[in-house]
């Protein structure tokens, strides 16, 4: 394990998630956290995308600290960089994007529910159960032919 402390509720033993309030500095931790497990060889890529997936992060960033650690275990240790968004390190708080707590609600949350569902419904084949049911309501959507919802 390295030496630097996970943020608060996201040990790496944690049994269950609690929520706790998005702030730059504590995703800062949480990617330090896992690029630093990546580049001493102890987190796998699947390891590192579920921390910081249970952090709030999404796929894209999770990818870019994974292909960063690898690198920087190469180099070394003078070179080391951090894959944190510049944004993260401003004065710039958290809670001045209102955008940002609902584009991690629809990116993350709901997107990882439509892959469970997905999941869920192949492995039981309901696919073609659920296209048939959610076509009766598509249909009576469309039939309002409204200007914003185009089907």
């Amino acid at each position: 394990m390295s030496n630097i402390a996970p943020p608060l509720h996201r040990t790496v033993n944690e049994k269950h998630l609690v929520s706790h309030p998005l702030f730059f500095e504590w995703l800062s931790c949480g990617v330090q956290l896992a690029e630093m497990e990546v580049r001493l060889g102890y987190w796998s890529k699947g390891q590192c995308n579920a921390y910081l997936h249970s952090n709030g992060l999404n796929k894209s960033l999770s990818k870019t600290v994974y292909d960063t650690a690898k690198l920087n275990a190469e180099l070394d240790n003078d070179y080391i960089k951090c894959p944190t968004p510049q944004l993260w390190k401003t004065a710039v708080s958290f809670d001045m994007f209102i955008e940002a707590p609902m584009h991690l609600l629809f990116l993350g949350m709901v997107k990882s529910i439509m892959e469970v569902s997905d999941t869920y419904m192949k492995q039981n084949q309901l696919g073609n159960k659920f296209i048939t049911h959610a076509n009766t309501y598509i249909a009576q959507l469309q039939s309002f032919h409204l200007e914003f919802l185009q089907i």
